[in-house]
């Protein structure tokens, strides 16, 4: 179990945070960034099961900005009120307050910082700003709507990444015939990758959903991506494309699979 300590950021804000410590010397500092809900009980299980993997984990209280002790459950209604905190916050504070919980893990092997929902833009933002060793956004800030290649783009720092290459790529079209720009959903493969990288928890019967799990889960198995990448080549499509899976699978459909067949994933190699 973790405890409470205090953080200060470089314009004097002090904040909460969740610290869960391993047993022995870490593998490496974690800066765990949390999602529109705050630092609730479920973050706090995050921390303490990355602990026992071995990483000295801070999830500093970002809300604390606005009110102290803000813990919102998984509902219709609290999505629209963690959605009202995080604009009232803003960005530059909350990456303050990341960059307090880095310097607090001065000493670590090396320090990451993983973010999720609302943590995953502000993790990409990290990475750009602080001395970090890695920083990691498990999904989008898009909650649960539904995106299609006509959707806006979203806001922070790996959309406007994904925003000016595409830009850059359809310069292009003053000297070809024709421009297409693919957007993946993840690719799994037993061979590797993302899904190598979800198994093991699960099949230490650690795995669980991230969240509320109602974020939606792109996906695309790795032969029909190569399958895709052929059509758009060999017929006249133009401009963006979204490759992914044709059902919609949310994080807890996700779970729930692999939770129920991690050996057939492995035996079968699909």
């Amino acid at each position: 179990m973790g405890a409470v300590v205090q953080l200060t950021a470089d314009d004097g804000h002090v904040l909460n945070a969740y610290r869960a410590a391993p047993d022995g010397e870490p593998r490496a500092g974690l800066v765990l960034v949390q999602e529109i809900f705050g630092v609730n009980g479920h973050i706090r299980s995050v921390c303490d099961d990355y602990a026992a993997q071995g990483y000295l984990v801070l999830a500093p209280c970002l809300f604390d900005r606005k009110e102290p002790g803000i813990e919102l459950g998984y509902s219709a209604e609290t999505v629209d009120e963690g959605r009202g905190h995080k604009a009232d916050i803003g960005w530059e504070g909350p990456v303050m307050d990341i960059k307090a919980g880095v310097d607090a893990l001065e000493g670590a092997p090396k320090v990451v910082v993983v973010g999720y929902c609302w943590g995953g833009s502000l993790a990409w933002l990290a990475a750009c700003r602080l001395e970090i060793d890695a920083a990691v956004g498990y999904y989008g800030d898009r909650d649960v709507e539904v995106l299609d290649e006509d959707s806006p783009p979203g806001e922070g720092f790996l959309a406007a990444v994904c925003r000016d290459w595409e830009a850059a790529a359809l310069r292009a079209s003053a000297v070809c015939e024709r421009v297409a720009m693919l957007r993946f959903g993840v690719v799994l493969s037993a061979r590797g990758g993302a899904l190598a990288r979800m198994l093991p928890p699960f099949r230490l019967g650690l795995g669980g959903r991230l969240g509320s799990g109602r974020q939606y889960f792109p996906w695309i198995h790795i032969d029909d991506a190569v399958a895709a990448i052929q059509h758009v080549m060999d017929r006249d499509v133009r401009g963006a494309v979204n490759l992914a899976a044709p059902e919609e699978v949310t994080n807890a459909g996700l779970t729930w699979s692999l939770a129920r067949s991690p050996r057939r994933l492995r035996r079968d190699g699909e």
